[in-house]
């Protein structure tokens, strides 16, 4: 059987690396690219020494050793027979796939009399796996979107005589109150709310602690506030709004607080 070494290398390398990234999602281990990238590489230089005849109980230690030599470069010291075990499942799993794909080539090739698949079995698992991480990903997305808008409302805010409409995020964390008022504060970005503010003037300031440090935000108080959901609308008087300097976010331009629902 002719075999080609560069075949060889890149279905081990690419396969390995796979192996390795899929132990990372079942343990939550951490490694990075250029270690996974090494561990491969020994996996693969075994592949390589595995195509010249070897004894049978000298190529099971050897595969033993790089097994242990493949999870300890990856991931270190720490869970180490947790992250071999799942190794060995992983590659049991994967080893079945591959030797499928190479079946359903073989009887493919054979059935049309001729050699129609050059592409290495690694790319193939490559290929599926790219895949299946796409369609995990675009799902996360998806349920994501989807969350987001179970907390999102239409706000219109009143201001003498003027109406705007801004989309709001209902924030499970903000508990900002001012003066005893139990109906919350609503926080929106001071740039947004620019056009609104003519002739107001300010309440006071509230600092608001976050990861990067304090924050001082400045509270007006408004005509009127009206939030619109799928099932009811509410309607806020003299609603107060802290506005920040910095923009809220992307996707909404206020963040609304709990005590309002």
């Amino acid at each position: 059987m002719e075999v080609y070494i560069e075949i060889v290398v890149i279905d081990n390398f690419v396969i390995d690396y796979i192996i390795l990234n899929l132990c990372m999602m079942q343990t939550k281990a951490c490694s990075r690219w250029w270690r996974k990238s090494i561990s491969s590489l020994i996996g693969t230089i075994l592949a390589v020494i595995s195509v010249y005849p070897i004894h049978g109980a000298l190529l099971f230690a050897l595969k033993v050793i790089t097994s242990f030599a493949m999870v300890f470069v990856a991931f270190g010291k720490k869970n180490f027979f947790k992250n071999l075990a799942v190794f060995y499942v992983m590659t049991f799993l994967l080893g079945g796939l591959s030797l499928g794909i190479l079946y359903l080539k073989e009887g493919l090739e054979a059935s049309m009399g001729k050699n129609i698949f050059k592409i290495p079995t690694g790319i193939i698992v490559f290929s599926l796996f790219f895949g299946y991480l796409s369609i995990k990903k675009i799902i996360y997305i998806l349920k994501k979107v989807k969350h987001i808008e179970q907390f999102t409302y239409q706000v219109e805010i009143f201001s003498e005589g003027e109406i705007r409409s801004f989309k709001g995020f209902l924030d499970t964390g903000n508990f900002l109150t001012w003066s005893g008022d139990m109906k919350g504060i609503m926080v929106g970005s001071y740039i947004e709310f620019l056009p609104l503010l003519k002739g107001k003037k300010t309440l006071g300031e509230i600092e608001v602690s976050t990861v990067s440090g304090g924050n001082n935000m400045s509270i007006y108080q408004f005509e009127k506030v009206k939030i619109k959901g799928d099932k009811e609308t509410l309607v806020f008087p003299e609603m107060k709004i802290a506005l920040s300097k910095s923009k809220i976010s992307s996707d909404f331009s206020i963040l609304l607080s709990p005590y309002m629902f």
